[in-house]
């Protein structure tokens, strides 16, 4: 029988194949092999494996940075957020506005749920609504008449994933710096 050797065509496959992302093929080393074709398919061999690592590497890195972005957002809001809002149910108790109470006590404890979202990043674009309602329900009870807000939800998209806390930030700033300075108040459309 003739011995089995690699080729040069099979590693040029193999490289061809890096090409598309697959650096879990390896080239097999045969006895047979001539010195250099050993030397050049250990080498690629290597190589694919630290790109594979280096590859996973970057990816968990920007996984945690994301997280860390994200958790440092989260941080910022929240404390001012509940502040300001546990200020106005007291001032409202203390009113004897009981249903508003209520109300914005229940949008709270909402706002948090889908804050916290039993640790995951996704929501739906209906549950991230919800979540830009309940804390437009909080901000409204605060400025009441100065603040409006408009939601236009195509139902088609309600199913569409997007990071968590991606709205309401925007919706924040549009407050804070655009309604809130203003005499007159406006609108928020979503």
């Amino acid at each position: 029988t003739e011995p089995v050797m690699v080729s040069v065509n099979e590693i040029v496959d193999a490289m061809k194949n890096l090409e598309k992302d697959n650096f879990r093929e390896k080239l097999a080393i045969k006895e047979n092999d001539s010195i250099e074709i050993q030397k050049i398919s250990e080498g690629f061999n290597d190589m694919t494996e630290r790109i594979y690592h280096l590859i996973g590497q970057v990816k968990q890195s920007a996984l945690e940075q994301k997280n860390a972005e994200i958790s440092a957002l989260e941080a910022q809001i929240d404390p001012h957020f509940l502040y300001n809002t546990l200020d106005a149910i007291v001032w409202l108790a203390e009113a004897g506005e009981q249903k508003k109470v209520v109300s914005m006590v229940g949008s709270l404890s909402d706002f948090f749920r889908i804050s916290l979202n039993q640790g995951q990043d996704i929501l739906d674009v209906r549950e991230e609504l919800q979540h830009v309602r309940s804390y437009l329900t909080i901000q409204k009870m605060r400025y009441n008449e100065k603040l409006r807000y408009e939601i236009d939800l195509d139902p088609q998209t309600e199913d569409c994933l997007l990071p968590k806390l991606i709205l309401q930030p925007l919706v924040e700033n549009a407050i804070y710096h655009g309604i809130k300075v203003k005499q007159q108040g406006g609108t928020v459309r979503i």
